[in-house]
């Protein structure tokens, strides 16, 4: 059985939906009624990982080869990049997006501008690397990793851990104010400024916790399990 590697919420001019990436398949759902507005199976292998840009116009695509894939919003593919060798474990577009967030299997962690491939910072993280996710400015990086999370100032490149457990998924909210983690059954909240103080933890999956999201108000949290 397929599982699920990507979820995004948008909140796009037909209003808000979420976007699910199970296997080839991406399915498009109406993010209040989860009634399902599109269906689309992909003609490409090996996808570890999915990042959506926050103006819905480009999908990002993770092999397990270390290739990129690139569509538009017509899920069209637009272009192909490997340039690492080894496969890709996780993928974030900046909210403008202009940047993107690439985590490899040997540990690097790349930022690069979408458009001409330049690289704008590199960092190492010395753990497998399971999720990335963008502060709202594009300023700061969050990695999240089998010892935690990394809070890394791509400008300064000054890197601040924090060990919340093995954490499979990391998300910023919208006020920049809080993230969000998950690993095994939980779902947990933390404020950003405050020694990273943990605000509320939800519990009601039985298994991983296979993607998660904030809604684009911040009020709403998504998420998945196997």
């Amino acid at each position: 059985q397929d599982h699920v590697v990507g979820l995004a919420y948008t909140a796009g001019g037909g209003g808000s939906s979420i976007f699910c990436l199970r296997g080839t398949c991406i399915y498009k759902l109406d993010a209040e009624t989860l009634q399902l507005q599109k269906q689309v199976e992909l003609n490409i292998d090996g996808i570890r990982c999915m990042a959506l840009s926050a103006n819905d116009k480009q999908i990002a695509l993770g092999l397990i080869d270390g290739t990129i894939v690139l569509l538009d919003d017509t899920y069209s593919e637009v272009e192909r990049r490997n340039a690492y060798g080894l496969g890709i474990n996780a993928l974030s577009f900046s909210p403008d997006g202009l940047q993107i967030a690439c985590a490899v299997l040997d540990g690097r962690v790349h930022v690069k501008n979408v458009e001409s491939g330049h690289l704008n910072g590199e960092t190492y993280v010395n753990m497998f690397t399971n999720a990335l996710g963008f502060r709202n400015d594009g300023s700061t990086l969050a990695i999240a990793s089998e010892a935690g999370v990394d809070i890394w100032n791509i400008e300064t490149g000054d890197v601040k851990h924090t060990d919340v457990g093995l954490c499979r998924l990391v998300a910023f909210s919208p006020d920049n104010t809080r993230f969000i983690t998950a690993g095994h059954g939980r779902v947990q909240v933390w404020d950003l400024e405050v020694l990273f103080r943990q605000k509320k933890s939800a519990i009601g999956h039985t298994n991983w916790v296979t993607s998660v999201a904030f809604s684009p108000d911040g009020k709403r949290i998504a998420s998945t399990s196997d």
